[in-house]
């Protein structure tokens, strides 16, 4: 019975120290997650800020007696 008691105590120590690694992965894996959803809302938000830019220009040099495209 006592080595049976040894050798849970081991299978739930060795069982923390998985999730602890596993915490730290899944940690990691959330900030990059996080980095790349703000670098790709960043992106899109600068890219349609250029597109909107160029689209009023194009609209404010287009001669009036012209029809839209």
């Amino acid at each position: 019975m006592p080595q049976r008691m040894a050798r849970l105590e081991e299978d739930v120590h060795e069982i923390c120290e998985a999730l602890t690694e596993h915490r730290e992965v899944i940690d990691a894996m959330a900030r990059d997650f996080s980095r790349f959803c703000t670098w790709t809302t960043t992106s899109l938000a600068r890219m349609m800020d250029r597109r909107t830019g160029e689209a009023s220009t194009s609209t404010a040099q287009q001669d009036p007696q012209q029809p839209d495209p």
